[in-house]
């Protein structure tokens, strides 16, 4: 999307929960992955993974080193900026590059009501106002039908996108890790960039 800085892009984040039964304070990566695929080695898979972050200036945290952590309440303080974010999605992009940062970067729990009271916080909102908001369970039943929605539009895992060009009915969509070629091909297909 930088690459075209005449284009106007709106990048609109919705909920998937890969597995919403993780225990509150999660559970360490390695046991989480064993239990979803079997006995594996993923050590392939985890250095590849750290070598395109590297690539990206993204420096995660060793996957041996990684906890996996319920996602409900970071889902709603993403539903909460939604409600306050501006046309662009300001707002909404800044706490999710927040979220991504602390979750893959630091091994922060983001579910814990202290980590996403200071993610908040550091994106100008109101921390507090934030914390009341997470004590409660509001928004958690719009969470819940979006997750279910994706769900039964065949989408079955994350990351997963859906590019359209406003007021119009054709889209393409991209799953998984995509290289960025990928999605030229899908701006141009829709008609968001034109590189002729």
């Amino acid at each position: 999307m930088q690459s075209f800085p005449h284009a106007a892009f709106r990048v609109k984040w919705m909920p998937f929960f890969l597995n919403p039964s993780i225990p509150e304070g999660g559970v360490k990566l390695e046991d989480y992955l064993e239990k979803q695929y079997g006995k594996r080695d993923f050590s392939a898979s985890a250095r590849h993974l750290e070598q395109s972050g590297a690539k990206a200036g993204i420096t995660f945290v060793p996957s041996e080193s990684r906890n996996v952590y319920p996602t409900m309440r970071s889902h709603r303080l993403v539903e909460y900026v939604k409600k306050r974010d501006d046309e662009n999605c300001t707002k909404q992009n800044q706490i999710i590059e927040t979220l991504f940062s602390l979750y893959f970067e630091q091994n922060a729990d983001i579910s814990s009501v202290d980590v996403l009271e200071k993610a908040a916080a550091s994106i100008g909102l109101d921390g507090a106002a934030v914390r009341e908001y997470l004590a409660g369970a509001e928004d958690a039943d719009v969470i819940a039908k979006q997750d279910h929605a994706a769900k039964v539009g065949s989408i079955h895992g994350v990351p997963h996108f859906t590019i359209s060009k406003s007021g119009q009915r054709r889209k393409v969509t991209l799953s998984g890790g995509q290289p960025p070629e990928a999605f030229l091909e899908a701006f141009e297909e829709v008609g968001l960039v034109n590189r002729g």
